[in-house]
């Protein structure tokens, strides 16, 4: 999300780094529950600074800040052109944060009769977590301005080699202008 390096030595602890959902956990309709497959997929799951990255961003959609409130590196959190409190992570993981929403829509609406749409997420779960809705716009954009690169397909390749499936926005980006959002 920020661009922080960090070397792994040893075995992974809760201290500096942290595992970011994309699709925020408190988004989720299965929230609190982390023991199925929405709370565990990968393809969701993006390596971040526990303190200045995952807990900044907290439940905030994804947007263009305007008014930097906090930044670490290249993630920042503040309001957008309409007052809005939106978090914006690098430029080079903007397209591929939108994957992983795209991915989590298709592959989880539906299931034990929850709803992963836009409309449910901006409707209905934001507005009661008292935040702002998740731009379309915004992830028309950053799926435009960063398509999939060779890291984010060797990420995908590696996460089809454990999980036995793939994000097919990373693999067909154009399957994005068949949404009816």
């Amino acid at each position: 999300y920020s661009g922080y390096d960090y070397v792994y030595s040893g075995v992974f602890a809760w201290s500096t780094m942290s595992r970011e959902h994309t699709w925020a956990h408190s988004w989720m309709p299965t929230f609190p529950h982390t023991t199925n497959d929405q709370y565990s997929d990968q393809y969701n799951i993006f390596p971040t600074h526990q303190n200045n990255a995952n807990n900044r961003r907290s439940n905030h959609p994804f947007g263009e800040v305007v008014n930097v409130t906090y930044q670490f590196l290249e993630g920042k959190v503040g309001t957008n052109s309409s007052g809005d409190i939106v978090y914006e992570p690098r430029e080079s993981h903007k397209g591929d944060a939108v994957r992983a929403l795209l991915y989590d829509c298709v592959r989880y609406d539906g299931i034990d009769g929850n709803s992963w749409t836009f409309n449910w997420l901006n409707d209905t779960l934001l507005p009661s977590l008292n935040e702002d809705p998740q731009s379309l716009t915004v992830i028309s954009n950053w799926h435009s301005q960063d398509p999939p690169d060779k890291w984010e397909v060797d990420r995908s390749n590696y996460i089809q080699s454990i999980q036995k499936n793939r994000n097919p926005f990373v693999d067909h980006p154009e399957y994005f202008s068949y949404i009816d959002f």
